[in-house]
């Protein structure tokens, strides 16, 4: 990985400044895969399309955003950079009750602003478990369970999804195994799949005919 400058943009409320990496380069080495759908790539990270400014506290498109200013890795001690510059945080991923609240507010323009804030909030709920993972999986395992904003969520993000693209055929039987609807995540999983997608169809209908309703990392090197 090779990381490229950071960008200074401006809050398009506030005009509060952030930074936003960008990479020269990266790779997907070591990358592990989960049955929602997130990649977790240390080597080729993203930053947010959605944030939460620090300072007015406003939900913004980091696209949307002004772009001051560029600061290379070796000038961030720069004399020559302006001090607010350097004084700027980094734009953050949203938490769950953040993407929900932004879906509340009505921040999505479009039907793909608005899956984008639905899988993110969906992806950030689940972080719970893939940073619980090993020694306390079993027990979490036991007690997982949905928030009903979250379920709420999940059930309506179900709704706009297209089940005749395998894509989003397979994300729907997941969100239906993880809401433990397992005989209509069974239903779409018994469908037919493009080859690509074999491996993991059948991996979810396992872990939905064992009544498993969490997301679980997909085995090394099986990723289609």
């Amino acid at each position: 990985m090779i990381p490229g400058p950071d960008q200074v943009i401006a809050c398009p409320s506030c005009g509060a400044l952030a930074l936003v990496f960008t990479l020269t380069s990266g790779n997907t080495c070591g990358a592990r895969f989960w049955t929602d759908g997130k990649m977790l790539a240390s080597m080729l990270p993203a930053p947010p399309s959605v944030t939460k400014c620090r300072h007015c506290l406003g939900y913004f498109w980091v696209a949307d955003a002004k772009i001051v200013g560029e600061i290379a890795p070796w000038e961030h001690d720069s004399d020559t950079i302006p001090e607010e510059w350097r004084r700027a945080e980094p734009v953050a991923d949203l938490a769950e009750a953040e993407c929900l609240e932004a879906i509340t507010l009505s921040v999505a323009r479009n039907k793909d602003e608005e899956m984008h804030l639905k899988v993110s909030a969906w992806h950030a709920g689940n972080d719970a478990y893939r940073e619980g993972v090993d020694a306390n999986r079993d027990a979490l395992r036991l007690s997982w369970e949905h928030s009903p904003e979250a379920t709420d969520n999940l059930e309506r993000l179900a709704d706009l999804l297209t089940e005749s693209d395998p894509d989003q055929r397979l994300m729907k039987a997941e969100i239906l195994r993880e809401l433990s609807r397992f005989p209509e995540a069974l239903k779409l999983l018994r469908s037919r799949f493009p080859r690509d997608y074999t491996f993991l169809a059948r991996f979810i209908r396992d872990l939905t005919k064992k009544g498993d309703p969490v997301v679980r990392e997909i085995p090394s090197g099986e990723t289609g």
